[in-house]
């Protein structure tokens, strides 16, 4: 009994990590006023308000070859 007990809480605990458990996505964006830059906030907010496992982060840089 106590065995099938102590399964069904590490299988609950578990399934509750998986499911917190995100990706990072990096998005290499231009100048920080740019297209890129606000399609990426865009994405990131959206991303946010849908509670979806990918999360944004944003890399600006002034310099569009280095993104």
């Amino acid at each position: 009994m106590l065995y099938a007990l102590l399964t069904v809480i590490a299988t609950i605990w578990g399934g509750r990590i998986l499911l917190k458990d995100s990706e990072t996505l990096t998005f290499a964006a231009g100048a920080p006023d740019g297209h890129e830059a606000r399609f990426a906030a865009k994405l990131a907010s959206l991303l946010k308000s849908t509670k979806s496992r990918l999360r944004l982060k944003i890399v600006a840089s002034s310099d569009n070859a280095k993104a």
